[in-house]
């Protein structure tokens, strides 16, 4: 029980941190791309951006200020790969970065071209799709946008200002900042993050084998989680068992929030490495009844059994006649004896001898896998003991007598080694049962006979 508490408990936290960890990768991602909405916005409103652009025609020298404007931001925000100014017609009109002075003059056909050309307001933006971008070398990034306004007339919207973000180096710095790291700050071993799109598009992972673009191959149901929402669970992925945990982004103050027209979930899985699936052997719950049923107070008319499994044969014995088990390997086994006769050889305890006995022929149980316990049996006035050699342990429950029924003796024979059963409760009538063994057939069947012959 204790380990079983324990275990549970440290798969909560395990599954816990994931979460946690999953949750702190969007929060950080959330925080900086609020402040690329903020920027774009700001930047728009710029005086020289409204009133040059207002101009019918644009010379050479008030193209060269824009730039030279763009240019000095650019310097100080480097989360940015460019800048660049485009007219109503979605032709760029100055740009940032002179290695991309190329793009001056080409008019842009994108659909958020048009969607920001239509915001209402200076409070208002808009976001590419994350999709790949000849503004970024052809690469997957989120260009953000808002509308450059007339000084005359703020209804009237006379350009635009598009911002390409870095997302390459960005969200992979966002991703390693939220990384547990050892006492050297080196990330830890077994653990990476993957960002995605709702469609499972990978935006960002902290390891090689996740590539920006590609899809992320898990199941559909983390994919349909909403904002705030989480999930935390242990997989098999690859060939490999991972504590996972998911978090859909839940966005920044007023960024991506109800007062926002911005709808974009992206989530945020953190994998914790636990072993290989190859290597790891996992311990079903046995097919029996009882063993969710071990009743931890005193009960009225109960007894307690001491139960444990020969081959897949679950048995017990009352426990006050149960001293204790000793590892089969102290067994000094018998010399001459049949290979199918129950007599298996003798183990000292409390300074006597013991007969070593292997009932699986007498419940017509056959036992592939070798013994590993002897149980110490004590038993008549003359507290002799006998040893029994089983398979595994098993529980000591507590049952009440009422669920006990001794089985008729007319009807199963008189050799049987067999007492009673335990009656299992109704949501457990598909499991084993648990069969008591009479010790007192168990010594004048087995232990006498024996006895006289030697």
């Amino acid at each position: 029980i204790i380990g079983s508490s324990i275990a549970n408990l440290t798969k909560t936290m395990v599954l816990g941190d994931t979460v946690f960890l999953a949750d702190l990768v969007v929060d950080i991602m959330d925080r900086n791309l609020y402040e690329r909405a903020n920027d774009c916005r700001w930047w728009a409103l710029t005086s020289d951006f409204r009133k040059i652009m207002e101009e019918d025609f644009i010379n050479e020298e008030n193209k060269l200020k824009m730039h030279k404007i763009l240019a000095y931001i650019n310097d100080l925000y480097t989360v940015y790969t460019n800048l660049f100014i485009y007219d109503t017609n979605g032709v760029i009109t100055a740009v940032s970065n002179p290695d991309e002075a190329y793009l001056v003059g080409k008019k842009l056909t994108n659909s958020w071209v048009e969607k920001t050309l239509e915001l209402s307001d200076s409070s208002n933006y808009f976001v590419s799709e994350f999709e790949q971008s000849p503004l970024y070398n052809n690469d997957y990034t989120y260009i953000y946008n808002a509308a450059i306004r007339s000084l005359k007339d703020e209804e009237t919207v006379i350009g635009g200002i598009g911002i390409v973000f870095d997302s390459t180096s960005q969200f992979k710095s966002m991703i390693e900042e939220s990384l547990p790291k050892r006492s050297e700050g080196m990330i830890k071993e077994g653990v990476f993050t993957v960002l995605t799109t709702q469609k499972k598009l990978i935006i960002s992972a902290s390891d090689q084998r996740h590539r920006t673009g590609e899809i992320l191959e898990l199941d559909s149901k983390y994919f349909v989680l909403k904002p705030s929402e989480s999930i935390n669970e242990i997989i098999v992925y690859h060939g490999k068992y991972y504590a996972l945990g998911v978090k859909c982004s839940k966005g920044y103050r007023e960024y991506k929030s109800d007062k926002d027209d911005y709808v974009n979930n992206v989530y945020a899985f953190y994998f914790s490495y636990i072993s290989d699936v190859a290597d790891t052997q996992i311990v079903k719950e046995k097919p029996y009844a009882l063993e969710k049923d071990i009743v931890h107070e005193v009960v009225d008319n109960s007894m307690d059994v001491a139960s444990f499994y020969i081959g897949k044969k679950w048995l017990g014995i009352d426990a006050n006649y149960v001293v204790e088990s000793i590892s089969a390997s102290e067994m000094d086994s018998a010399i001459q004896v049949e290979t199918d006769h129950h007599f298996k050889g003798t183990i000292l305890y409390d300074d006597k001898a013991v007969a070593v006995i292997d009932i699986r022929n007498f419940i017509k149980e056959g036992v592939d896998e070798p013994y590993s316990e002897i149980v110490i049996v004590r038993y008549g006035a003359k507290k002799e003991y006998i040893g029994l050699l089983v398979t595994a342990l098993g529980d000591i429950p507590e049952i009440e007598t009422s669920r006990i029924k001794a089985l008729d003796e007319y009807v199963v024979g008189s050799n049987t080694l067999i007492k009673s059963v335990v009656f299992p409760l109704e949501h457990e009538k598909d499991k084993e049962l648990l069969t008591i063994l009479n010790i007192q057939k168990l010594d004048k069947n087995l232990v006498q006979p024996q006895l006289v012959h030697f």
